[in-house]
């Protein structure tokens, strides 16, 4: 029998739209964590055309989505599951004006939420915070049988933690 590192990833592949991505299901992940990946690409992807999935860009921290700009700083940066306030803080300190979500699964996410509009509050930046929480039945929802991401996806509204223009 070969050694457990020698298995092969589980590949999932998403629909939306003409879009379609395909995600490596990494050993220890969990299966929701890729789930919200899918997700907030759905969400974004038609705005931001450009973005991809786990793609390092050679900073400190490693976005689960990214997009860049024309000069190659982020216009976009999702997180998926558990983030620290110290990390949203740091990114956007560095990169004002990006789009940053923040997506989280099955869970209340009101004390998060509240915790982090205390943190943001005193921060001047262009860049806009939002939050997502996915049901924890999103999968059996929002992914029909051929991994099409159904538009009831965009029932869910992310709660806005910063938005400069508010």
């Amino acid at each position: 029998m070969p050694a457990p590192d020698l298995h092969l990833r589980r590949k999932w592949t998403f629909r939306h739209a003409d879009h379609q991505l395909v995600l490596v299901k990494r050993r220890g992940e969990k299966a929701e964590h890729v789930f919200q990946k899918a997700f907030l690409w759905a969400l974004y992807v038609d705005r931001y055309p450009g973005l991809l999935v786990e793609k390092s860009i050679g900073d400190r921290y490693k976005p689960d989505l990214i997009q860049l700009g024309e000069d190659g700083r982020p216009v976009f940066w999702g997180e998926c599951g558990q983030v620290k306030v110290s990390k949203v803080l740091s990114i956007i300190r560095r990169f004002s004006g990006v789009r940053l979500a923040l997506a989280r699964w099955g869970e209340s996410t009101s004390h998060f939420a509240n915790q982090m509009r205390k943190a943001l509050a005193p921060v001047k930046t262009a860049s806009v915070v939002e939050l997502w929480n996915f049901p924890a039945d999103s999968q059996a929802r929002y992914i029909d049988d051929r991994g099409e991401l159904l538009s009831e996806l965009r029932q869910i509204q992310p709660v806005i933690l910063k938005d400069p223009q508010a």
